[in-house]
């Protein structure tokens, strides 16, 4: 048991670009129940403020990316793949909560996710 933990904790910090984006989405689920309509611009703030601790636990793999680094098991890969993937992933959420902020505003909607 002590050896799975052991590795578990080993390679946490591999996955820690998706962790963050997880902990930031379930955080504006939460916080969007308590706001107001009108303070619903505070959503995409919290959005963009995950996509860039996102962004920064992803600049921090890039070392890695070199050695192709393998956790859990070979279940992720650390690779330039992966990298470039992953950014991909957080230009267009950077995009997408940036257009949609104007676009609810417009159809006058205030919905957190």
């Amino acid at each position: 048991m002590g050896g799975i933990l052991r590795q578990t904790l080993q390679d946490s910090p591999l996955i820690m670009p998706e962790v963050m984006l997880g902990f930031f989405g379930m955080a504006i689920l939460v916080t969007d129940f308590f706001l107001e309509p009108r303070q619903k611009a505070w959503n995409a703030l919290t959005t963009m403020l995950g996509v860039i601790f996102s962004g920064i636990s992803l600049f921090m793999l890039v070392p890695l990316a070199s050695t192709a680094r393998q956790g859990f098991g070979g279940a992720i890969v650390i690779d330039s793949f992966f990298i470039f993937f992953a950014l991909i992933v957080l230009i267009a959420t950077a995009l997408v909560t940036l257009l949609s902020v104007h676009y609810l505003e417009i159809e006058h909607e205030h919905h957190g996710e």
